[in-house]
């Protein structure tokens, strides 16, 4: 797939320059390359194969869905049927649905974005609904550039073969980090059909047509800073009721529960709390209707746990 879209852009003359991903698929979304149907912006989806330098007749694989987990709008991909004429022809998947972080700049694919953060955990909802013997999923990687080649640094990805409950479902990915290397750039994946392999981004063929998922609010969770720092996710939370209305309680059986912090789906801080015999209750009252993120820490401010809840009045 990458080098299909290489030549694509040598074709088009493309000129589409990198930008932050729209992890939130609101508002309009804009042709991400000359000819084809728009994206989210920071996003090259499967939706470059409509160009009509490579086949007009090629249907339209991602969209803004009204099914979503706050707001109205999330990214939704199924997987199709395509094809292709002329110089390109039989190069192309036969079946795929897929979006990344990225961009097509001159005749250069970028598959990712520059990024110098080290997160715990990559939080999302979503629907899923691979069809029979296909695999739907979404994943990050973190690399660095070291002198002649890109180093990994981290990697997280999470699969799914049958399909999910109606509606949105809450999930986070905890990333595997493999050293101590701060980034340089990163890669967020959705596929309706997950076929990439361990070394890139090149798609397999023999995806199933038909297959879905939907994602929405995508949000990064915590900092890890060291290889042999505590990860979030061993404290164990009890969480009700989630979605709460009036009020939220945490509670935990560990004493090293200390601090309790909340956040918006956009990173800013919104309330801090305490642990008081690893009992905790917060009135969302006040709160607006939506998803939230909460990190858990000791006494020594290392994070314990990460995650979210939802807030529906």
């Amino acid at each position: 797939m990458k080098k299909l879209l290489l030549v694509a852009a040598s074709l088009l003359g493309l000129q589409s320059f990198a930008q932050s991903p729209d992890f939130l698929f609101e508002g309009s979304w804009s042709n991400s390359t000359f000819g084809s149907t728009a994206d989210p912006a920071g996003w090259v989806s499967s939706n470059v194969l409509t160009s009509f330098l490579i086949s007009s007749s090629n249907p339209v694989t991602t969209t803004q869905s009204t099914l979503a987990c706050q707001a109205v709008a999330g990214m939704r991909i199924e997987t199709k049927k395509m094809g292709t004429v002329g110089l390109l022809a039989g190069t192309i998947p036969d079946t795929c649905g897929f979006a990344f972080s990225g961009s097509i700049a001159g005749t250069v694919l970028k598959d990712g974005v520059a990024f110098t953060q080290r997160p715990l955990q990559l939080s999302y909802c979503y629907n899923s609904a691979p069809a029979a013997g296909d695999t739907s999923g979404v994943g990050i990687r973190l690399w660095k550039w070291q002198g002649n080649a890109r180093v990994v640094v981290a990697t997280g990805e999470m699969k799914y073969t049958t399909a999910s409950p109606a509606g949105m479902t809450n999930q986070v990915i905890t990333l595997n980090y493999l050293n101590n290397l701060i980034p340089d750039s990163a890669v967020f994946m959705v596929a309706s059909s997950y076929k990439f392999p361990t070394s890139g981004l090149i798609m397999r063929k023999k995806a199933k047509v038909g297959s879905t998922i939907t994602v929405d609010n995508l949000a990064l969770v915590g900092t890890f800073t060291g290889i042999n720092e505590r990860t979030s996710g061993n404290l164990q939370l009890t969480v009700y009721p989630n979605p709460a209305s009036s009020a939220i309680r945490f509670s935990t059986e560990s004493a090293d529960a200390a601090n309790f912090e909340v956040y918006d789906i956009t990173g800013k801080h919104v309330a801090s709390h305490n642990f008081e015999n690893g009992k905790l209750k917060v009135s969302v009252s006040d709160y607006q209707s939506g998803l939230y993120l909460y990190k858990v820490f000791d006494t020594n401010n290392q994070l314990l746990k990460a995650g979210k809840f939802t807030v529906a009045h």
